[in-house]
């Protein structure tokens, strides 16, 4: 497996760091390509939902590639998503190279988000972390915002593309994940890892002062946590993008986008 991953990314692959979190993971099932009795492939696929599953890890050995084995996996992925009943597939990638195999197998694109970010800042508290109950509450009010829309009624996680509905919402306050302030008039769903250096922002809703007092108590947090900046995914057209730069975010300089895809499954 390590030497499947050896040339991503110049070495940095993240499967070696995961590997064996997935292999210890139940509801997760794995996939590999032989060619004469040797591994040359692997791909993952893992539930997100009822419906839905979530593909990922597909690498193709250095020595095996431009064989067609990368669009013989993801086939095969696709058969055995469909025959436990999945009804759609979603991933990720910012690889020009899978890209272009997703989209000629029928991968439809669900959102291609910006990263826009601020460093942290010493200042007041961060914002209020509800409770399920009122974010169950809240979801009305997420849902009509035009942020819902622009999102595609989605949240978007390193491990997954959830549905966000008023279960999911009040799920991830239980988990701590969800942030408010003005009555709840501003909201995001946010992660952290103290590895990754930054709070990360996968869904922001609201508007005017209440967004604006939102987004510097997220910068707010992320020095109270000691963390170095904040990223939010913010799809094109958000209409926080003017408030998020008069309290200092700016969109990210490094050439890299993130695509998120999902795939109609046929039963």
């Amino acid at each position: 497996m390590v030497e499947i991953c050896a040339a991503i990314w110049e070495g940095h692959d993240y499967i070696p760091e995961v590997f064996d979190t997935w292999v210890q993971d139940p509801s997760g099932t794995f996939q590999v390509g032989e060619v004469d009795g040797e591994v040359v492939a692997l791909q993952r696929i893992r539930p997100l939902s009822r419906e839905a599953c979530w593909y990922e890890g597909l690498r193709v050995a250095e020595t095996h590639r431009r064989l067609g084995i990368a669009r013989q996996m993801l086939a095969a992925a696709v058969d055995q998503a469909s025959s436990i009943g999945f009804q759609e597939m979603r991933l990720a990638t910012a690889d020009p190279a899978p890209r272009a195999l997703f989209e000629s197998a029928g991968f439809r694109i669900l959102l291609q988000p910006d990263l826009m970010r601020a460093r942290r800042l010493e200042g007041l508290e961060a914002a209020r972390m509800p409770d399920p109950d009122q974010a169950d509450r809240l979801f009305p009010r997420v849902q009509a915002d035009p942020a819902f829309e622009l999102y595609s009624h989605l949240h978007v996680e390193w491990d997954g593309v959830y549905d966000l509905t008023a279960e999911e919402l009040a799920r991830r306050a239980e988990q701590g994940q969800v942030r408010i302030t003005a009555g709840g008039r501003a909201l995001a769903v946010v992660d952290s890892n103290p590895g990754w250096g930054f709070l990360s922002v996968r869904f922001l809703s609201g508007s005017g002062a209440a967004l604006r007092d939102l987004a510097m108590a997220l910068r707010f947090e992320a020095d109270l946590e000691g963390l170095d900046h904040v990223r939010i995914w913010v799809p094109e057209g958000h209409p926080a993008v003017g408030d998020l730069q008069e309290v200092g975010y700016d969109f990210r300089t490094e050439l890299f986008r993130l695509y998120f895809y999902a795939l109609r499954l046929s039963r």
